[in-house]
């Protein structure tokens, strides 16, 4: 999608997938030529956090740091390509409901939880109780299981 077509899709489903692509695709360039990085992340890891921290920006909030990073713990655990395109879905989801891809969504969702260990499963956890958005996709085994990770403390 050239600028002008970003420009005239910014407010539909289309232009919040791609500006979201564009913003994960200039963090991850920046962690990987050293510009931008933070310790004990992956340039992947960076990528989501700059792209849903900017967005944040652009809505004119600045959440903390730890709020963030829970509402990126199911995408953590994607593969790099999964983690880009669907927390640009989750975004679509989050802003315009109508318009996501709610049901290739969910199941990806769900396959990050499944995958998330340790830190990123306590987090997960912290995020559905604080009623993060991606929360409501979350089945009920999904959930209990979480739970019991926020219990454990692991």
């Amino acid at each position: 999608m050239g600028f002008w077509d970003l420009l005239k899709n910014i407010n539909n489903a289309e232009g919040i997938r791609e500006s979201m692509r564009m913003s994960y695709d200039k963090h991850y360039n920046q962690a990987q030529s050293g510009q931008g990085s933070a310790p004990d992340t992956t340039p992947a890891q960076y990528a989501l956090y700059g792209a849903l921290a900017s967005r944040y920006q652009v809505d004119g909030l600045n959440p903390p740091e730890m709020t963030v990073w829970a509402e990126l713990a199911p995408f953590l655990a994607l593969s790099r390509a999964e983690g880009r395109e669907y927390l640009a879905e989750y975004i679509v989801y989050r802003e315009k409901p109508a318009d996501a891809k709610v049901n290739v969504l969910r199941k990806k969702v769900s396959e990050g939880l499944r995958a998330a260990e340790g830190e990123v499963k306590v987090m997960a956890a912290m995020a559905v109780e604080q009623g993060v958005a991606w929360g409501q996709l979350v089945d009920k085994h999904t959930r209990t299981t979480l739970k019991d990770s926020l219990l454990e403390g692991s």
